[in-house]
């Protein structure tokens, strides 16, 4: 029995859903919460799309506790995760969260339980993470090791963590007064790539849910659990996604079993892994976007 709350957020892809509610069939979670955005008015088909998400979610047919959260208007796909996880820990104080397109190995579970208890007490740990990007490079001693970067395509966290969550980043005054990014950031690059995000973002440019979750985990000294082997994998790059429109081959990497866990002899970042991350993912991903924009602008021009 796998008496973990688990969150769902789910929009407008069915398949993706029936996917990810397969993937549940393995651990059988007594409580789950699901909470779906509403259809984009300008959208004709996302009235469908969405109810058909919706109805397969009662495919749960194991022992299972639902609990739903339908939105009737869109919220969009920042504000509406936010508004889902909310929603999930003012009902729980503890949890795993999976939007529709994430997939999770069956270890993920087992994992993230076993974090949730071990850390529950530990405010500088603030989630767990399913991913990885390291290109099978093993870092430290223990079947996981510790990162300042909070990546969220599956994750678990607690309450007592999301409470720091602030939609307005209304801290980032005085946390570009203590310089903290200078204490975070490795090089001058990181620096700058993290300050025009937190920019966007205080000014109501951007509003991307999940670089004010780094926010909140790095203006609160905060440090995410990461696992030595990826256990969760995005199956959204497509058409129809919102963000990761392009395939790319440095952050789609299938899930693998963990094996036995394994506890690392140290809670220190390991800078070396989150240098790997920065290059590798974020950095890299930026650019291969940029001129994945600038040939789609041409390919439109000649039209």
């Amino acid at each position: 029995m796998f008496t973990t709350p688990i969150l769902l957020i789910i929009f407008n892809r069915p398949d993706k859903v029936e996917r990810l509610i397969n993937s549940l069939r393995s651990v059988k979670p007594t409580k789950v919460y699901v909470s779906a955005d509403g259809p984009r008015e300008n959208v004709a088909t996302d009235h469908s799309r969405c109810d058909r998400a919706r109805a397969v979610v009662s495919q749960i047919d194991w022992p299972c506790e639902v609990f739903t959260n339908f939105h009737e208007y869109n919220t969009g796909a920042d504000f509406g995760p936010e508004k889902a996880i909310n929603w999930f820990f003012d009902n729980v104080d503890e949890g795993i969260i999976l939007e529709d397109d994430c997939i999770a190995h069956p270890d993920f579970f087992r994992f993230a339980k076993e974090m949730l208890s071990r850390y529950r007490a530990n405010d500088q740990v603030m989630m767990i993470s399913g991913n990885n990007f390291q290109n099978e490079i093993i870092r430290g001693d223990g079947s996981y090791y510790f990162s300042k970067y909070p990546s969220t395509w599956g994750w678990a966290s607690w309450r007592r963590a999301w409470m720091h969550y602030d939609t307005r980043i209304s801290g980032y005054r005085e946390f570009t007064d203590r310089n903290i990014l200078d204490t975070i950031c490795q090089s001058p690059a990181e620096k700058k790539y993290w300050t025009k995000f937190f920019e966007k973002i205080n000014s109501g440019e951007l509003n991307h849910w999940d670089i004010k979750w780094i926010f909140a985990v790095w203006n609160n000294n905060g440090i995410s659990i990461t696992p030595n082997v990826n256990l969760v994998q995005n199956i959204g790059f497509g058409n129809d996604a919102t963000h990761t429109f392009t395939h790319d081959d440095t952050m789609v990497v299938r899930a693998v079993e963990l094996g036995e866990i394994t506890h690392p002899s140290t809670t220190i970042v390991d800078k070396k892994a989150d240098a790997y991350l920065f290059e590798h993912v974020y950095k890299f991903t930026l650019i291969k976007r940029f001129f994945y924009l600038i040939e789609l602008i041409k390919r439109r021009l000649t039209r």
